[in-house]
């Protein structure tokens, strides 16, 4: 079964052309977008999440077709602009968004899979930038289609941030 597929789909980054963008992504596959700072990749993946508009072509997750006024809300993806509410907590976080993408994991289970059981009830503005990065990662997993986080910015290790 198809879960993502776009379709020659243009758009621009401030005056720069990017794409077509034209591939598939079946149930349960997974796919990296692999490319130079710059080329588009974040770009397309805003295309694919109903965040930017395309000039040309067409996005259609799990059959229905999507765009600015038409997100799909069963699909997670974990950018760098995510756009924490620095207040909120991490399970807070999550479970606004757990109803939207009918989450089949639990909030605490997710929080265990990437590491952030830990901080569950502390402010995300606490959060260092590899934390960030999992509560991102936890939010693509609330969802049944999973986008990894940009491949330049893997979240960090270290012991302090466990």
């Amino acid at each position: 079964m198809t879960a993502l597929e776009l379709h020659a789909v243009r758009g621009s980054l401030g005056r720069r052309p990017v794409g077509p963008y034209t591939f598939q992504v079946h149930e349960g596959e997974t796919v990296a977008l692999v490319g130079a700072n710059g080329s588009g990749k974040t770009t397309g993946l805003h295309y694919a999440l109903g965040l930017r508009r395309a000039t040309t072509g067409r996005v259609v997750v799990h059959g229905e077709p999507v765009g600015p006024s038409r997100p799909p809300f069963d699909v997670g993806a974990a950018l760098l602009d995510d756009g924490l509410d620095p207040d909120l907590t991490a399970r807070s976080d999550l479970a606004l968004l757990a109803p939207l993408r009918r989450a089949e994991p639990g909030i605490d289970e997710v929080l265990g899979v990437v590491g952030l059981a830990h901080a569950a009830d502390t402010p995300t503005g606490s959060f260092s930038a590899g934390m960030v990065r999992r509560l991102g990662l936890a939010r693509a997993l609330l969802a049944r289609l999973r986008a990894g986080p940009d491949a330049y910015a893997e979240p960090d290790m270290e012991a302090g941030d466990r």
